[in-house]
């Protein structure tokens, strides 16, 4: 899943009241992403080679506290239904 993807499905997770405590959790998510999109706009002009060396500059930490906080959250959290 691209982070873009991923996203949305935070975006799609936020009730329609943002006031709501249970929109804490997708809302905090969709900030850190958001750090991330950041840094990739502000690589853009750069050649895909030192786009690259950036990312893994730049972004890896970004990355670990994203993927860090994402798994202490998830416990106790169930996917919602589809159907």
């Amino acid at each position: 899943m691209c982070f873009t993807h991923l996203r949305r499905a935070f975006v799609d997770a936020l009730p329609k009241d943002v006031h709501n405590p249970a929109a804490t959790k997708p809302a905090e998510a969709i900030l850190r992403l958001n750090k991330i999109f950041s840094i990739e706009e502000e690589l853009s002009s750069l050649t895909p080679e030192n786009r690259k060396k950036q990312r893994i500059i730049r972004e890896q930490s970004e990355l670990e506290n994203f993927w860090s906080w994402a798994e202490k959250n998830a416990v106790g959290e169930l996917p919602k239904s589809k159907l």
